[in-house]
């Protein structure tokens, strides 16, 4: 019996799709979605020119739509695909071998890139179940984003030189300048990346303990913490933040820095949220400018979360008299999820403040904190545009610079998280 059967019996969304057996030596799975993605073929051969490393790798490009596309939709994905075959045919070697799946006429409810993403993933874990490997590592990649020279060598070393990390988490930059794009996307995804820098930075700062980057371009995980977290869901969009923030709690992740992957800056409507809607909707706005959450409504969750030992110690009018001096969208957003009543039912069933962090955490989670900022931001407090979120982040952690521009702030941000 081998360490995914279960899993394979009971989760699979399609049958095994590829008949060729794994390579003995595979060691890396790549999965890339993919849906009208007329340019496939250049994400494909960043990949090829990459350094291999010791072991093998599969990349496994999954075609998919919808049911109820019209027909022209279908009809250009199915040639997208038969080009991917006939490159793939070309293309692959001993050691890296390319693997087309055409999921077709996926249900209407379900379809999209958390599906297809979960097919791809699913028949990666049933490669390395074949082998009974599952320490294999299965790597996310989109079907715009391109990979830097030194990807899998990159990726190999740090993997190798840790006690066993259950996946890892890559750095990435989006080009910022060029001539593949129009000035005015190149000026809203500096905008964009400089909240997303903001945003995961702020999370460090307020003490929240699964402050890690969830893009769906830049991650890889083990095959045996992909199962035991129940695998990737079929959410349209946003399946990566919910995939990871479910496994950070419980994993061990390791940030990858001296490598990158470079997701594209397009303009795309194929989801509702992400950076292809978002860049649209800023280039449509008067300024151009993206607008975060206000530095404020974290420092409401910094003095929340700073507090944490002393819930653990408090109970009942104690409880209540500690919340009181927190601000007032805290204390409603507070009120309306019962912080009292499953402040005590964590505190019921743990032993330890260790426990009781976990505990704790695993409730006010990624998912809690999107929700507290979204209401705070609904009748308290205003958004404020990246840049000068950026700024004033600086000058809470005492970062001396003298560059404001949006593109030298980007630039500043990244230097930072390189350390």
């Amino acid at each position: 019996m081998s360490f995914a059967d279960k899993y394979l019996q009971k989760h699979l969304f399609i049958e095994q799709q590829i008949q060729e057996p794994p390579s003995g030596l595979l060691r890396f799975v790549v999965v890339i979605p993919a849906y009208s993605e007329d340019k496939i073929l250049d994400t494909l051969n960043s990949v090829k020119k990459a350094h291999l490393p010791q072991g093998h790798i599969e990349v496994i490009i999954i075609v998919n739509y919808a049911e109820t596309e019209d027909e022209q939709v279908k009809k250009e994905n199915e040639e997208i695909f038969k080009r991917i075959l006939k490159w793939s045919k070309v293309n692959s070697s001993p050691q890296l071998k390319f693997f087309g799946i055409l999921a077709a006429d996926m249900p209407e409810k379900h379809a999209g890139a958390g599906l297809a993403r979960k097919i791809g993933m699913d028949e990666s874990v049933n490669r390395f179940n074949m082998l009974n490997r599952p320490q294999g590592l299965i790597l996310s990649l989109d079907a715009d984003a391109s990979v830097e020279i030194n990807y899998f060598k990159a990726i190999e070393d740090v993997m190798n030189k840790n006690d066993g990390p259950d996946g890892c988490i890559l750095r990435f930059e989006h080009p910022v300048s060029g001539t593949d794009y129009p000035q005015e996307v190149y000026n809203a995804i500096i905008q964009y990346e400089l909240h997303l820098r903001y945003y995961k930075q702020m999370l460090h700062y307020i003490g929240f303990p699964y402050a890690r980057y969830t893009i769906g371009s830049c991650f890889g995980v083990t095959a045996d913490a992909y199962i035991k977290h129940g695998g990737m869901n079929r959410r349209k969009a946003g399946e990566d933040f919910y995939f990871l923030n479910k496994v950070f709690p419980n994993a061990k992740f390791v940030d990858i820095n001296s490598t990158c992957v470079h997701p594209s800056p397009r303009i795309s409507n194929r989801v509702p949220f992400g950076t292809g809607p978002e860049i649209a909707r800023m280039i449509g706005k008067p300024d151009g400018k993206y607008y975060t959450y206000s530095p404020q409504s974290f420092a409401d969750l910094k003095l929340f979360i700073e507090k944490t030992e002393k819930f653990y110690r408090l109970k009942g009018a104690e409880l209540k008299n500690e919340i009181t001096g927190f601000s007032e969208p805290l204390k409603e957003f507070l009120t309306e999820n019962e912080f009292n009543k499953k402040l005590n039912e964590i505190s019921l069933n743990t032993a330890s403040f260790e426990s009781f962090g976990k505990r704790f955490f695993n409730w006010f989670d990624a998912f809690k904190i999107v929700k507290y900022l979204n209401y705070s931001h609904k009748s308290h407090y205003k958004k404020v545009i990246a840049e000068e979120a950026v700024k004033e982040y600086f000058m809470l952690k005492g970062i001396l610079y003298d560059r404001f521009e949006p593109f030298d702030l980007l630039s500043k941000m990244r230097e930072l998280e390189m350390v």
